[in-house]
């Protein structure tokens, strides 16, 4: 009995042992990086700015799940186990399919055909490309837009069986492109493209296309703007098997096999004019004197392997990672001949929360009318007057009439702000009623002071509780130019459009000089 007991005791000194060496060994083996797609957790206080922190226990918790010691060995361990015995992953953001192959997690509902953006989103999103195409135009540039294809978009054979029941083949990316196109926006169609190779391009563990998918998406975009370029196809290509993908180190820290990939023999000529560490850096600036034009190009880690190519096929290149894009100040400042606007299909709901940092364009106004018009008018009322009894319309009617009209005139909120983007701009936003609007309703701001006024197109947007949501950027300094003297009592009306029939949803006089006032 006292040996079993013995052992009893050693059993279980062995078992809190082992539970209290990811917490001990913190002091010198602590976790302070990982290869996961997430920010770890900060160290939280017990008493804040507000007082005791009554998540302090839970977030203690965050905190040692993403740091305690040795993690990125026991997480390797048990990717291992979980993918090669029972052919799942033990990260959220990886999805293990068949074969070896990897897939990023955010791409599942749109390849099930689930959870889809609504037709009113994907009308947004065409919208405020196509409001940003008619900026770029108007600034005598060339503009195209490219949408880069999630992996299991092209290459779905891989998905484990539990992702295999599709609820439809409906997809983001389709609805968009149609959109795009009866919008009259330019873009490049990336998908078709990879459909109508007869290899894999992309890789097998990343979710990025590979050197050769890289070299054709720039061939594509080049030839849509218009650009003489060097094609690569006459360039020596090599195949070595030293790439280790993205997925691969998320789920496989440190046991990460590398794979084939293809790498394109040809002596760059470009040279980096900002102090760039890394094609990951958000902004990067480049120039090739044996090169003639300019190119902006707005872009995500799918632009990274295009970086170079396109870097190596302009006199100057102006590469951002930036959300919101920052569109007016870098074309204002550099006053680029080209203009690419590329995002993954994943998340292409970003042309809706995110639309790019420029003021909303001006919308022709219609002519006022003339004396002549004006008096034939009031004869044609004056007719219809006559033709109306007095007894028609009851005091209790009229009454009705006018609250209903402002009832109408208040059909949606309005907030003024100094931009969080951009401390130039004002930001004007709000949302609709979707009674006073349709799936494909504009929406625009007229702004009056004075004898001045003048009437802006807004970028549609999205919020948790709407999508009839709007937002317009104004510049300070048009207000101060075009509204001299009358900041402080600029009224704002809020319209959209109705069975064919402009409608004001909303005024308001916002006092501007006083929002600068309120937050100094």
């Amino acid at each position: 009995m006292k040996i079993k007991k013995k052992l009893g005791i050693v059993y279980i000194v062995v078992i809190m042992v082992i539970f209290l060496i990811p917490f001990a060994g913190m002091t010198f083996f602590a976790t302070d990086s990982t290869t996961e797609n997430k920010t770890l957790a900060s160290l939280p206080s017990l008493v804040t700015e507000d007082g005791f922190n009554v998540n302090f226990f839970d977030e203690l918790g965050d905190y040692f799940e993403d740091h305690f010691a040795f993690r990125e060995y026991l997480v390797n361990a048990d990717a291992l186990i979980q993918s090669n015995i029972f052919h799942v992953s033990n990260v959220d953001t990886v999805v293990t399919g068949e074969d070896g192959w990897l897939y990023y997690d955010a791409t599942v509902d749109n390849y099930l055909g689930q959870n889809l953006m609504s037709d009113r989103d994907v009308y947004q999103a065409a919208h405020n490309l196509s409001l940003m195409q008619d900026y770029v135009e108007g600034q005598g540039a060339r503009f195209v837009a490219a949408i880069a294809p999630n992996k299991n978009s092209l290459y779905g054979e891989q998905m484990p069986y539990y992702d295999s029941y599709k609820a439809s083949e409906e997809k983001n990316a389709d609805k968009l492109q149609a959109q795009m196109e009866a919008q009259e926006v330019a873009y490049v169609d990336l998908f078709d493209l990879f459909q109508s190779q007869n290899e894999v391009l992309y890789l097998k563990r990343d979710s990025h296309w590979n050197g050769k998918g890289a070299v054709l998406v720039y061939n594509e975009l080049l030839g849509a703007l218009g650009v003489e370029h060097d094609p690569l196809d006459t360039v020596p290509v090599t195949r070595t098997k030293t790439e280790v993908g993205d997925l691969n180190t998320m789920i496989y820290p440190l046991s990460a096999q590398p794979e084939w990939n293809y790498y394109y023999e040809y002596d760059p000529e470009y040279t980096h004019v900002t102090d760039t560490k890394s094609v990951e850096d958000s902004w990067i600036e480049t120039e090739n004197k044996a090169q003639e034009g300019s190119l902006l190009m707005f872009r995500d880690s799918f632009g990274n392997s295009l970086l170079p190519l396109m870097a190596n096929a302009v006199g100057e290149g102006y590469f951002s990672k930036g959300v919101p894009a920052a569109i007016q100040t870098y074309m204002e400042t550099y006053e680029p001949e080209l203009v690419i606007d590329e995002l993954v299909e994943r998340n292409i709901e970003q042309f809706i929360t995110d639309p790019p940092v420029m003021q909303g364009p001006e919308v022709e106004e219609a002519e006022e009318e003339t004396e002549e018009e004006t008096e034939e008018k009031e004869k044609k009322d004056k007719k219809k007057d006559k033709k109306k009894s007095k007894d028609e319309e009851t005091e209790e009617e009229a009454e009705e009439d006018t609250e209903e009209e402002e009832e109408a005139e208040d059909r949606a909120t309005l907030l003024a702000a100094e931009a969080e983007a951009d401390t130039a701009y004002w930001c004007l936003s709000g949302i609709v009623d979707p009674e006073t609007a349709e799936e494909e309703t504009n929406v625009q701001i007229r702004l009056s002071a004075g004898d001045a006024g003048q009437t802006l197109e807004a970028f549609l947007t999205k919020t948790e509780d709407s999508d009839y949501a709007y937002m317009l950027y104004v510049k300070k300094d048009y207000l101060t130019e075009n509204f001299k003297d009358h900041e402080n009592e600029i009224k704002v009306e809020v319209m959209t459009e109705l069975d064919g029939e402009q409608t004001t949803v909303h005024t308001e006089t916002i006092d501007f000089t006083g929002i600068v006032a309120e937050e100094e």
